[in-house]
């Protein structure tokens, strides 16, 4: 996560128990910037029961899920009377949403909920996100404003039989699949934390300009793409990041694979493998914890006062997900090669292998040229 806020500040007050978070109140106005206000609510400690209010009232909230973005060309929104500067692409989600609301519509945005000057409190909400986003009456996938065609492509992506009749008369060069490629394509699917916001959601919808598109019916114009039958083959689809989310939560729906799949080691060699970015490099890290299995009894638990090579440690040094199969104080060829490419992701530049065996008593053997692969298929089932 990054930071922003100038020109003025947000004054919030501070959480001060474990399960509360701020939401943004998106106020139901004409003009021209929006207007919104924080408020406190408090999410239930087991499942299946709604957040409350102070009051005790239930209070829903949706999820945004989008792409922070460049930080010029910001626009200005009012916040509690107080007027804050936002990056481009979160004003435009807000612009477009409030465009449709008929009331006032609580959200939770982390750049606004989240108090990022606060590293303590940053820390603790980050782990708390996949609590956050798992309880959201629903997650709310903006891609951006319209472009390329984007609109035409989910016109089309809103009907899959229509998509499968369209693109059986079509060819790969042609402005139509061109559109559905590019819009598959877009950054925001690239965003290492989309992987648990969109993981987690109970339902999502995905939107892009004035369109939008309710999970099932996208996932299902995705799965079109993979279609035998298409008269040409669209290898620019076979693997685009819009489609690894929808075969993650194939994996997930399916129980035994979905038990062999979540685990730290897994997501992060999918991250890898699919050149998923990050603006923080801890966050290849901690964007990954809440929906690992192997990391639900607190064993890495987010901090970003710690050095990014400490994460690093921190993550191939927990023996539940195994990046070391310790065998007689050897550690695994494949598993080091796995750990040395999020080294490289993170633009960590340290000798691991004498880093590995300061820290943990474990010896890496130099790996054999012939066995260089560090690939784990994307999300196959894992074999161990």
């Amino acid at each position: 996560m990054a930071q922003d806020n100038p020109p003025g500040r947000i004054n919030y007050k501070g959480l001060t128990d474990p399960l509360e978070i701020r939401v943004l109140v998106l106020k139901k106005t004409t003009g021209n910037d929006p207007t919104c206000l924080l408020q406190h609510i408090y999410l239930a400690g087991r499942e299946n029961q709604p957040p409350i209010n102070k009051q005790g009232d239930i209070r829903t909230y949706h999820a945004l899920s989008y792409e922070w973005g460049e930080k010029s060309h910001g626009r200005d929104i009012t916040v509690d009377s107080v007027s804050v500067r936002i990056r481009r692409n979160l004003y435009e989600a807000l612009k477009q949403i409030r465009s449709e609301q008929k009331d006032d519509l609580c959200l939770w945005i982390d750049a606004l909920c989240i108090n990022q000057e606060d590293l303590e409190e940053k820390s603790q909400q980050v782990g708390m996100m996949g609590k956050i986003f798992r309880n959201a009456d629903s997650v709310i996938a903006w891609l951006g404003v319209a472009s390329d065609d984007s609109e035409k492509a989910m016109d089309l992506m809103a009907d899959h039989n229509n998509m499968r009749q369209v693109l059986m008369g079509s060819h790969i060069d042609d402005p139509m699949p061109q559109a559905i490629v590019k819009l598959c394509h877009r950054s925001y699917w690239r965003r290492v934390w989309i992987i648990q916001e969109l993981y987690l959601a109970r339902n999502h919808v995905v939107r892009c300009g004035t369109k939008a598109i309710p999970r099932a019916e996208f996932e299902d114009s995705l799965a079109v793409t993979h279609d035998t039958d298409l008269p040409w083959t669209w290898k620019e689809m076979e693997n685009s990041p819009a489609d690894q989310h929808r075969r993650a939560r194939e994996r997930r729906d399916h129980a035994i694979q979905g038990a062999k799949f979540n685990k730290l080691r897994r997501w992060m060699t999918m991250c890898i493998d699919s050149d998923f970015q990050a603006s923080n490099e801890r966050d290849y890290i901690y964007a990954l914890v809440g929906i690992s299995d192997d990391c639900k009894d607190g064993q890495i638990v987010p901090n970003y006062e710690k050095r990014p090579a400490d994460v690093l440690l921190e993550a191939i040094s927990t023996k539940s997900f195994g990046w070391f199969r310790v065998n007689n104080n050897r550690g695994s060829d494949r598993d080091y090669k796995r750990a040395i490419a999020l080294a490289e992701k993170m633009g960590l530049h340290l000798d691991l292998r004498n880093s590995i065996k300061k820290n943990f008593g474990v010896k890496i053997s130099e790996p054999a040229e012939s066995d260089s692969d560090v690939s784990d298929a994307s999300i196959e089932p894992d074999s161990d």
